[in-house]
């Protein structure tokens, strides 16, 4: 992960795991623990922090959608 004011700004990486059946693809992100993008404006609008936290929330939850189709389509196109 990136790393802001010597602490990690936030992680996310994939887990794989193969299986008799498969090999399910999870991707996972964390915030935190250091200070992001996202911390001036939580300083300046403290009032909005929830909506400015769910607001990243959402565009990684649609990134990680996005890689994951990904994934699925590049595997299914050569099975």
């Amino acid at each position: 992960g990136a790393t802001c004011s010597g602490d990690p700004c936030g992680a996310c990486a994939f887990n794989v795991e193969p299986t008799s059946t498969g090999v399910p693809v999870r991707q996972w992100a964390r915030m935190g623990p250091g200070p992001s993008g996202l911390t001036p404006a939580i300083l300046r609008m403290p009032d909005k922090e929830a909506r400015i936290v769910a607001g990243r929330i959402e565009r990684w939850r649609v990134a990680m959608t996005a890689n994951l189709s990904g994934i699925r389509e590049l595997l299914t196109a050569g099975a």
